[in-house]
């Protein structure tokens, strides 16, 4: 362990890795639970503390829930789904889930330990369960948080949540209508617009920003 350790700083060493900018990328990777890279003069160190598969947590299980689970776990998504109802949350509908949650959208959160690395895609079957669900979403840290919705719907529960003291700048955390722009009108159309946006959100959030960095590693006098 002592001989890895004094591999370690001579590779950081060489790297010309200040020791400040390496505390910091590790912060933040801790918090994200994200990839951060940390630049050099003479290379680059890549703070990585939880590797592995990405977590969505779906919460409907209609049409679009069945062709964005099946598509989300294709590209590496561990998914969970979450439904009170029975005859749509199967695991026939669901069978490339990691979890079936059969449980009220909003009492599910109590158990789902969502974390910064989650994202939160909401599908649910009208606008009330959309809202709540939302409501409760932004009370947590995922680091993701979409709903499905025309631009009305979306006006009309941002203004109900407005109304219950959410404020704009917690609002603007919601990727709504979620789903990049590519006109899609059939449910997997939709399933693949909603899961090209997950995948551009999470490639772009695996470097931070050298703001979050302060100095690049290197640039210190001495």
């Amino acid at each position: 362990a002592e001989e890895g350790g004094r591999e370690a700083e001579a590779i950081l060493d060489k790297a010309r890795i200040a020791a400040e900018a390496l505390r910091q990328a590790i912060r933040i990777a801790a918090h994200r639970e994200q990839m951060v890279r940390v630049p050099a003069p003479e290379g680059e160190v890549i703070v990585d503390p939880a590797p592995g598969t990405r977590r969505l947590i779906l919460f409907g299980a209609g049409h679009v829930g069945v062709h964005l689970c099946r598509m989300a776990a294709s590209v590496g998504f561990a998914v969970d789904v979450v439904d009170p109802r029975p005859e749509v949350l199967t695991s026939s509908r669901f069978g490339d889930a990691a979890h079936l949650v059969e449980q009220d959208y909003v009492e599910a959160f109590s158990e789902l330990n969502i974390r910064p690395s989650a994202s939160v895609v909401i599908v649910t079957p009208g606008h009330r369960s959309d809202e709540a669900v939302l409501g409760r979403a932004l009370k947590t840290d995922a680091g993701y948080i979409g709903m499905i919705g025309s631009a009305k719907k979306v006006d009309f529960c941002f203004g109900n949540l407005k109304k219950r003291g959410m404020t704009e700048e917690q609002l603007r955390r919601v990727h709504a209508p979620v789903g990049l722009n590519i006109g899609a009108i059939t449910a997997e159309e939709i399933a693949v617009s909603i899961v090209a946006e997950l995948i551009r959100h999470w490639r772009r959030s695996t470097s931070a920003p050298d703001s979050l960095l302060g100095k690049q590693a290197g640039s210190t006098p001495g």
